[in-house]
């Protein structure tokens, strides 16, 4: 179950790693959405279980000299990332950048559509009038002026 009461502070207290260690683990990128949080900023809550056991293991795997992706596929083999939806939460603001790059397809997507009629008008254009000068060429001199 999932209980979302502990501090940064409290965290601290229960896993011995400085608190502003746990601030750059909780802040960088590749391991922010391993915790499972509640609120913002000074007033932000976490899981105890689950975030006492990812900071144990960033913490001893950086001892063994991993990297952050080494580090990532061990979390995301024990844990998963988690998104929890929220007004501000980095999945809502994917979730705008997502609908932002599908409208900027569409108008492309519109705009070569407006070419390729375009393009078609012309070629049609271009063929007729090529039809029409080879039926002139192809006209008998005897019938020409008729």
């Amino acid at each position: 179950m999932i209980n979302i009461d502990i501090t940064l502070k409290k965290a601290s207290e229960l896993t011995g790693i400085n608190t502003s260690t746990i601030r750059f683990y909780r802040t960088k990128r590749e391991f922010q959405h391993f915790f499972i949080t509640s609120g913002e900023g000074r007033k932000m809550k976490y899981d105890e279980k689950s975030t006492v056991a990812i900071l144990n293991i960033i913490a001893e795997s950086y001892k063994k000299s991993l990297d952050a992706d080494a580090i990532v596929e061990i979390l995301e083999g024990m844990y998963g990332v988690n998104i929890v939806p929220k007004e501000s939460s980095p999945a809502v603001v994917q979730q705008d950048v997502i609908e932002a790059i599908r409208d900027v397809f569409k108008e492309e997507l519109v705009e070569l559509h407006n070419k390729i009629d375009t393009m078609g008008e012309r070629h049609d254009k271009l063929l007729m009038e090529s039809i029409r000068i080879l039926q002139e060429r192809n006209k008998k001199w005897w019938r020409f002026g008729r």
